[in-house]
């Protein structure tokens, strides 16, 4: 199913912040990128993975954390993942505009740091394909797999580039759906697919470094026809694509246009779970399940509103069709 009005925040921490903690942004007063920071998500915050262990699972992360890291116990493997394999701060301390193998900066794997040689999307993939492969068959799992890709720098790596005939940004997108494409074979080498809902979204729109006219010119419109573009008020910045595969329980093909966005996956997978009551009762408060329309059932509860910013504090809210727009600008 592709829930196409599902809004994203205009740019990766507060994104972040939203998918872990059921919470907006707003509440912590990360509106703009946080690395690893003081500013950072609150230790003592219940967040997604803990949610997930209440339920007997095992809880994975690979990627980029994001959500600052001023000690060790605000690092993701000491906040409820089992392991955690991947970065603390922003994709551009790992790429320079001329080598895209990952530098020896902070990666980590639970903790410490490591020393491996090789591109991150290679990286991260090889590493979600181990956990996949590697994890206790007696208990289900939750991996949490967010990509340093198509992010800026947009450097694809080697035997990518040139694949999409319109560009770098095209070549880095087809590497980027080749890491998807990794973990949905082996779910299915391992017979998981039909048991597993998988989710796939961005945490912004596409970034002005893509060069976006050049591509629409191509006939790829990376925001669709949506104004605006990464780190805006606007459409463009934060109304992303959200696909949803859930065998026997969705059936393929449908779209849906109910308003949601990143922090209602919290009560939404608390819902699929059967475990809404392991939340407590001061966590994720705005978050609104929309499981529902992802089964193409009638709900009675939706989400009531819905509060945008721009990178730089500007805000907006959207209700139904409206949308006010409370600055002149971006």
């Amino acid at each position: 199913v592709e829930l196409d009005r599902f809004y994203a925040y205009p740019i990766c921490s507060p994104t972040r912040v939203a998918l872990m903690t059921g919470r907006s942004p707003i509440r912590y007063g990360i509106l703009s990128s946080v690395g690893k920071s003081s500013k950072a998500l609150p230790v003592e915050e219940f967040i997604l993975p803990q949610a997930f262990k209440a339920a007997g699972y095992q809880t994975f992360m690979t990627g980029k954390w994001h959500l600052g890291a001023p000690d060790e116990n605000a690092m993701p493997h000491r906040r409820g993942f089992d392991h955690f394999y991947g970065f603390l701060s922003g994709f551009i301390d790992y790429y320079t505009h001329t080598d895209t193998r990952r530098r020896n900066l902070d990666w980590m794997r639970n903790g410490k740091p490591v020393n491996e040689e090789g591109y991150a999307t290679d990286l991260l993939a090889d590493e979600a394909v181990r956990l996949v492969e590697g994890r206790d068959r007696a208990k289900p799992f939750f991996l949490y797999l967010p990509l340093s890709s198509p992010h800026t720098p947009i450097v694809p790596s080697e035997r990518w580039q040139g694949k999409s005939d319109i560009g770098k940004y095209g070549d880095f997108l087809m590497e980027t759906d080749w890491v998807v494409g990794q973990v949905l074979q082996a779910l299915d080498r391992h017979r998981l697919a039909k048991d597993t809902i998988v989710i796939f979204a961005t945490d912004n729109g596409c970034s002005p470094a893509a060069k976006i006219p050049n591509l629409v010119k191509q006939g790829h419109k990376p925001n669709a026809d949506w104004r605006g573009h990464k780190a805006d008020i606007f459409e463009g910045g934060h109304r992303v694509p959200f696909l949803v595969r859930w065998p026997g329980r969705i059936k393929a093909g449908t779209r849906n246009a109910q308003t949601i966005c990143t922090a209602d996956l919290f009560a939404t997978l608390a819902d699929v779970l059967g475990k809404s009551a392991v939340i407590p009762a001061n966590a994720a408060e705005d978050s609104f399940s929309f499981l529902p329309a992802l089964l193409g059932q009638a709900q009675a509860k939706r989400r009531p509103f819905t509060i945008h910013h721009s990178i730089n504090g500007s805000f907006a809210i959207r209700r139904g069709k409206w949308k006010l727009v409370l600055c002149p600008g971006s």
